[in-house]
């Protein structure tokens, strides 16, 4: 697993705008001490609207370290010893032998009802076919008249339509998933759209398709798991702007390129 697969980034949304800001990282490493906390650079924007810093880590400019992991994220797991974990994980579409936490957070995007914050990890790169591979779970399929009908029609593998949504009233950036032919499913995660849209205005081609489906019971937040694949375009890598640089002087930029995304 190479280090951007080790690598978590948390997003806090605006109740009032509904914006969302990325405020912090995670990383895990392989020597001790195991996982490193610091706030970015978005965490001051998120500040100047609303946020307040967690109780968990007070300080915006302070390098936070512990061989455990940090109750922020380990609350937002579920317990290994549960009956359920495993449908949990083959919902994520996840192996069952996973031990490290970052990809079932990154996967599951750490969702509470207590809160507005969501956490997202680095995409995949296919060198062989030179593009950037999104997994996620669809965002706002009980918003969408009939998205679940729909959604129980799709079959594994199938290519699905996206649109941008310019008069959408929260981000004029963000991207609506259709079935081809018709139909509005949901929403790809708001914490994609900037980093889509840098690739789409650089020329990238997006395909969407069905990962994988989770009828009832499984929560319907979780109901279908999209493959987003996009064609890398020149001087782009994923969460690279301004907003995800650390902000403590103490932590090291990851300094990475296309090349360390390989798995």
């Amino acid at each position: 697993m190479t280090l951007l697969h080790r690598v978590l980034f948390v997003a806090w949304r605006s109740p009032r705008t509904g914006g969302i800001h990325p405020v912090a990282r995670l990383i895990e490493r392989e020597q001790s001490p195991r996982f490193e906390f610091v706030h970015v650079q978005g965490a001051r924007t998120a500040v100047d609207v609303g946020s307040t810093p967690f109780i968990e880590f007070p300080d915006l400019d302070r390098v936070y370290e512990s061989d455990d992991l940090f109750p922020l994220f380990g609350n937002r797991l579920m317990a290994r010893k549960r009956p359920e974990y495993p449908s949990f994980l083959a919902r994520l579409a996840l192996p069952q032998s996973l031990e490290t936490p970052i990809p079932i957070l990154a996967r599951s995007a750490g969702r509470r009802e207590t809160d507005k914050i969501e956490v997202f990890g680095f995409p995949s790169f296919d060198s062989q076919r030179h593009c950037f591979v999104y997994q996620f779970f669809l965002r706002g399929v009980r918003h969408v008249a009939g998205a679940e009908d729909l959604i129980a029609r799709l079959a594994d593998g199938e290519r699905l339509a996206w649109r941008r949504e310019p008069d959408n009233p929260v981000s004029p950036l963000a991207i609506v998933v259709d079935r081809e032919g018709g139909g509005q499913l949901g929403w790809v995660p708001a914490t994609l759209s900037e980093d889509l849209d840098v690739l789409v205005r650089g020329g990238s081609d997006l395909a969407v398709f069905v990962e994988r489906r989770n009828p009832a019971p499984a929560p319907v937040h979780e109901r279908l798991l999209c493959r987003l694949e996009a064609s890398a375009v020149p001087g782009f890598l994923p969460f690279s702007g301004v907003d995800y640089q650390p902000i403590p002087v103490a932590a090291k930029p990851l300094d990475l390129d296309t090349a360390e995304l390989v798995a």
